[in-house]
């Protein structure tokens, strides 16, 4: 694949670049259209900001702390980014939805519909973060990113509309966005995980990260251990 870099001075213009530059600018549309009825339009861009530092911050520490003997313990190394992605998409999420998360809970919001309103951005980020990974790398590999952020997108206005007349959702509640996507991204990181023979740190926390929204799932849709459980004692008996 040629490559679509160029420079700017000492400064080099990747795709991958360039795709985090739109995802910024459509993941800040879509949360303002989202949360424009109930929170000030100067409120809204600070949350975007502080999305987007979180993201940076915490992607960038998960992968320095997975490869935590390359970096060291010197502060500079950790700062230094070379030619390669060095950021970790699991660090990622776990900065923006812990910042949404508690931003939420200061300006007194829902905090699951604040969360259920930066699925479609986080969709729209693995889809054109994905492509541009893929322009930048030409690995087969990462077209996993833009596969899965598209089945994403692709059903996620179906979704959204249904989601409260599933049989085993029963709550209806708010929170099935997020922590639906949240287990369909964990798992497909994971997957990826295994493929690209990424460390064991990565694949647990992936791992986890499927787990522990699931579980969020569960408690979401209010339904109870004991009766989905209750096959097992019947099966005992029989």
């Amino acid at each position: 694949m040629p490559d679509l870099s160029f420079s700017l001075g000492n400064f080099t213009i990747t795709p991958f670049l360039i795709s985090l530059l739109i995802v910024g600018f459509c993941s800040s549309f879509f949360i303002w259209r989202t949360l424009k009825e109930d929170v000030r339009e100067d409120e809204i861009f600070n949350l975007t900001i502080l999305l987007f530092v979180s993201a940076l911050v915490f992607s960038r520490l998960i992968f320095v702390l997975f490869n935590l003997p390359i970096f060291g313990f010197s502060l500079i190394s950790w700062l230094v980014l070379d030619h390669g992605v060095n950021f970790s998409p699991g660090g990622a999420f776990i900065g923006v939805f812990a910042s949404a998360f508690w931003r939420a809970q200061k300006l007194k919001l829902s905090n699951w519909e604040v969360l259920d309103s930066l699925m479609l951005p986080s969709l729209i980020a693995v889809f054109l973060g994905g492509l541009g990974y893929f322009l930048k790398t030409g690995l087969v590999w990462d077209l996993f990113y833009l596969g899965t952020g598209l089945l994403g997108l692709l059903s996620y206005q179906l979704i959204k509309n249904k989601y409260r007349s599933f049989v085993w959702y029963k709550s209806g509640k708010t929170g099935f966005l997020f922590s639906f996507y949240a287990v369909y991204l964990s798992f497909f990181f994971l997957i990826l995980a295994f493929l690209k023979n990424h460390g064991l740190y990565s694949k647990c926390l992936f791992g986890l990260l499927g787990l522990f929204f699931l579980a969020i799932l569960y408690h979401r849709s209010e339904r109870k251990l004991k009766e989905d459980l209750g096959f097992i004692k019947l099966k005992r008996k029989i």
